[in-house]
């Protein structure tokens, strides 16, 4: 069985416990009996099967196929029993009867006894056809031949063991190649009341509320669906109703959830007080149980969600050691290999001296004036953190002022784009969606961006806008931000409203 060497993690770094690999191994074990891992057994059987189903990798190839996490048991468990050595492979995929053989057939192998309906009978033909199934996986020096009888020792606690620990601490397998984006920040649950003006002491006020899901990662990842991107999101719920009704709504947009973790504690929420004059005041509750932390990057598959994506764009609600850890590790890959990396600097928070070392690993750093100076030490203009960030950054940094959106890249003038005919912009719909645009257009035209790429994603938050003012949608889709979030039609319906200024803006 896996071992921990430390409180953080076992052998292989991750964090997950030997006791989540003894559970699948629980499991898998009383699978195994009479018809195996079928799909009908599967919903005939008391064994209880939640602890497979929300394996990351179960959920992942659940996404893929858009199909249930129930009905993408078996294939997943077998995708990822392919990867085990052949006499594991063989063990697991005969005694669950996973398939594995069903596309190419050994020639004189009776499948239907290999994978037929009783443990003991299937057990047998495997010992019977030992060598024949070894070399069918062109194995060239088979092990000695195991009876029906030894295979129930050593080999198959070893096979099974094995198989639990790829399945509940082992990196997420590819199913198919994708242009893939991981979103790390938080999900929060959106309260906001709409009145004629703020309450005063002692006064009380009618008003309506209206609640939506919400948070800055879970606006961008929203975003990025429904550029028709294959989204996934990095973020913590609590074990709460508000927890079940996002992670409903990110599976509803076609996000992949399988990053989605549950832990012990509400989820965040997040109160807006909105006047209809404009003014605004916030509350936000957050438990400091539910969040991202450090060793949760130590996880495999969170680890390979962030090198193995086309892009990652992380916001600033994002714990800086996690940020940092990002950071490191898109630093570590070959600039070849390296995801095209977003830092969205927003809300406002110091960037540790620590992680600076690693800048040249991000493609853009997008932020208001304000947030671009905090993150730099105190007493300085948001200019200076720009002109050191453009020492690093490889693509560009983007300041959004209202309705005017700078662009600096390193070694050139910075020019400007702005909205044509909009005083206003909403903070939270604008940094969402130009972020996201930015990110879409690197992945379909390649770097470095041109100026209409910028002002393509500038058309994105006059998009935004004008959904937000729909007549029939106005106060409920100003607070909405995720159902803002423009789709591709949308924002080249309003590239026209966007103007630039080459060279010199400030």
């Amino acid at each position: 069985m896996a071992t921990n060497r430390n409180s953080h993690g076992d052998t292989s770094g991750t964090t997950v416990s030997s006791q989540g690999v003894q559970a699948v191994f629980s499991v898998l074990m009383g699978l195994r009996k009479r018809k195996g891992l079928s799909p009908d057994r599967l919903r005939s059987t008391e064994i209880e099967v939640s602890q497979l189903l929300d394996l990351p990798v179960v959920r992942r190839y659940a996404h893929l196929r858009g199909i249930s996490a129930l009905d993408a048991l078996p294939d997943s468990i077998g995708h990822v029993a392919q990867q085990l050595p052949p006499t594991q492979r063989l063990i697991v995929d005969s005694e669950l009867c996973l398939h594995l053989f069903d596309v190419e057939p050994p020639e004189g192998i009776d499948l239907r006894r290999l994978y037929g309906p009783e443990l003991g009978s299937r057990r047998d033909y495997l010992s019977e056809h030992w060598r024949p199934l070894h070399e069918a996986l062109k194995v060239v020096d088979v092990p000695a031949d195991k009876s029906g009888r030894a295979l129930r020792d050593a080999p198959e606690r070893e096979a099974f063991t094995a198989l639990a620990t790829a399945l509940a601490l082992g990196p997420v397998p590819d199913v198919e190649p994708r242009d893939t984006v991981t979103v790390i920040g938080d999900a929060v649950r959106d309260i906001n009341t709409l009145s004629d003006d703020l309450p005063k002491d002692a006064t009380v006020i009618s008003g309506k509320v209206l609640q939506y899901p919400g948070g800055k990662g879970l606006n961008r990842a929203v975003a990025f669906a429904q550029f028709g991107l294959d989204t996934r999101l990095l973020t913590v719920l609590g074990d709460d109703q508000n927890g079940t009704i996002i992670r409903e709504y990110l599976v509803g947009q076609g996000i992949d959830t399988s990053l989605v973790e549950t832990k012990a504690g509400p989820t965040p929420i997040t109160i807006v007080h909105r006047t209809l004059g404009g003014e605004q005041a916030t509350m936000v509750f957050k438990e400091p149980r539910v969040k991202l932390i450090e060793a949760d990057l130590d996880k495999a598959w969170n680890r390979q969600a962030v090198t193995d994506s086309k892009a990652v764009l992380v916001t600033f609600e994002t714990p800086m050691e996690v940020v940092e850890q990002v950071l490191r590790t898109v630093d570590s890959l070959p600039p070849s290999r390296r995801p095209a990396l977003t830092l969205n600097i927003s809300p406002p928070n110091r960037m540790p001296r620590a992680a600076r070392r690693f800048l040249d690993a991000v493609a853009f750093v997008v932020g208001a004036p304000n947030d671009l100076a905090e993150m730099w030490p105190a007493g300085r203009g948001y200019l200076d953190t720009v002109d050191e960030l453009l020492e690093s950054v490889t693509g560009a940094v983007c300041v959004i002022a209202g309705p005017r959106f700078t662009v600096h890249r390193p070694g050139v003038e910075p020019f400007e784009t702005c909205l044509a005919d909009i005083d206003q912009v909403r903070s939270p719909h604008s940094s969402a969606a130009f972020s996201a645009a930015l990110t879409y257009r690197l992945l379909r035209h390649g770097a470095p961006l041109d100026v209409d790429d910028f002002r393509w994603a500038t058309a994105a938050v006059a998009a935004t806008e004008a959904i937000a003012a729909t007549p029939s949608n106005e106060d409920s889709a100003a607070m909405n931000v995720p159902d803002s979030m423009p789709t591709l039609d949308q924002i080249d319906a309003e590239v026209e409203r966007v103007t630039v200024h080459l060279g010199g803006a400030s």
